[in-house]
């Protein structure tokens, strides 16, 4: 059995979609003759937590470093200048930054374009952190190189897989590498560049991201991208040997689809709606759109996940507040039970700039699961690449208000006539079985390692 040390920021028992990836390769390189040392951090407080996901990498040597995230410090140096300013408000007056009442919120609600267009800004105690740092991980990452290269000269690991974002996880990665004389494997799961979420200060800090990608992916041996639009990224920037290795699901954690026969349609959406990545706005504007105009049909819509408390607010501001619900952060297999039982899955992606290359990872386990996708998304994007590949539902652009209203009053009426409808055919998705592609990680790893 040889070894290779994986680093990255979140691992169980940390929760969420992006923790899956690296959880997988953890649980099943070993069947595949490499056995992974895991650098990552300690768990954050305020995220999510999976105990669950522990079985999957039990026996594992894992070094969990303190988190160290740059944004904690930076709100706790500006918690002073909060309270000061909440002492010196006028009563009645609004707090800096602060939403808009309920009626205002709605009368004000961004049209399509203006929504894509401008992006709401990050906190000041984020703005603070990008100032100081590449990304929230810098300073842990840091520290992670010297323990990093400790843990591998004590395992003898011949590999360094270094997984991002966060992409400063790669840049101590590629220090590892360096003095463990080890061969690099860089794992994207999202684009760097053109990342649809990034957001820096000025041009000079742009400029020094770049860089610091040029100089991480130049470093590796190869380069796995989870798309090929990432992939592409990846050459341009100066990578050797990039291959597409997906994202999927385990056939282990899901469940069958067993939608209720009866009742309205239900849609569940599943994972964490993030600013400008994945908003709800436009679906739940043709939600209240067709309750209104349509009030004989019965739409109800699960959201199962770690909440955004804007979404409920606004739920309850379209006059939602009966037909949303809110389950809350769930442990991953109780999380794809209760998906399995909804009659239609909802996907996300804003369209904003760099969101064509998301492929996201919830996709593959509701392709897994069998569920009919609803993807709101680029229709020229991944995702909807995707989802058309597998036959696995509809695509509507996630800005179009009124298509998304059509498409459901098309699901809604199909459900109340006993229409049948089909998720995606299962010889597609065993494509992205998590097994298998931690073959193909394997398989990477001997060719930059031969025996």
């Amino acid at each position: 059995m040889r070894s290779t040390l994986l680093a990255t920021y979140e691992f169980p028992p940390a929760g969420g979609g992006g923790v899956q990836r690296v959880a997988k390769f953890a649980r099943y390189l070993p069947e595949h003759g490499w056995e992974p040392v895991i650098v990552t951090s300690a768990p954050t407080r305020g995220r999510p937590l999976d105990i669950t996901l522990l079985d999957e990498v039990a026996g594992l040597r894992v070094l969990r470093l303190p988190p160290r995230r740059v944004s904690t410090y930076t709100a706790a140096l500006l918690a002073p200048v909060k309270r000061a300013r909440a002492l010196l408000r006028r009563p009645g007056e609004a707090p800096a930054g602060s939403s808009v009442s309920a009626a205002a919120s709605r009368s004000a609600s961004p049209a399509p374009t203006s929504a894509r267009s401008s992006p709401t800004a990050p906190s000041a105690s984020a703005r603070l952190a990008r100032c100081v740092s590449l990304d929230d991980a810098s300073w842990w990452a840091r520290a992670a190189v010297g323990a990093g290269v400790r843990l591998g000269s004590r395992q003898g690991v011949q590999a360094v897989i270094a997984s991002g974002p966060p992409f400063s996880v790669t840049r101590a990665g590629a220090a590892m590498a360096r003095r463990l004389g080890a061969p690099l494997v860089v794992d994207m799961r999202d684009g760097w560049r053109d990342n649809p979420t990034a957001w820096y200060p000025s041009a000079a800090h742009r400029a020094r991201a770049l860089a610091a990608e040029r100089a991480v992916l130049e470093s590796a041996a190869v380069v796995l991208a989870t798309t090929s639009v990432i992939a592409e990224e990846a050459r341009q920037l100066g990578a050797r040997d990039v291959r597409v290795l997906p994202n999927g699901y385990d056939a282990a954690d899901v469940a069958p689809w067993e939608p209720h026969g009866e009742g309205p349609l239900r849609l569940a959406f599943m994972g964490k709606m993030y600013r400008n990545h994945s908003e709800p706005w436009d679906l739940l504007a043709a939600l209240s759109g067709l309750r209104r105009s349509r009030p004989d049909l019965d739409i109800t819509l699960d959201v199962i996940g770690d909440e955004w408390s804007a979404v409920r607010e606004r739920a309850a501001t379209d006059g939602l507040a009966d037909r949303v619900s809110f389950a809350g952060y769930l442990p991953h297999r109780e999380a794809v039970r209760r998906l399995a039982r909804a009659d239609v899955a909802v996907a996300i992606v804003a369209d904003r700039p760099g969101a064509r290359a998301t492929a996201l990872g919830k996709l593959y386990e509701y392709m897994g699961v069998g569920i009919p996708v609803l993807a709101l998304v680029p229709p020229d994007g991944e995702s909807a690449r995707l989802v058309r590949e597998g036959a696995a539902g509809w695509v509507v652009a996630s800005h179009d208000r009124s298509a998304i209203a059509a498409r459901l009053t098309e699901l809604a009426e199909g459900k109340r006539l006993g229409a049948p409808m089909a998720g995606a055919d299962p010889a597609f998705a065993a494509r992205y079985d998590r097994r298998a592609l931690t073959g193909e990680l394997a398989a990477v790893l001997d060719e930059v390692v031969p025996r």
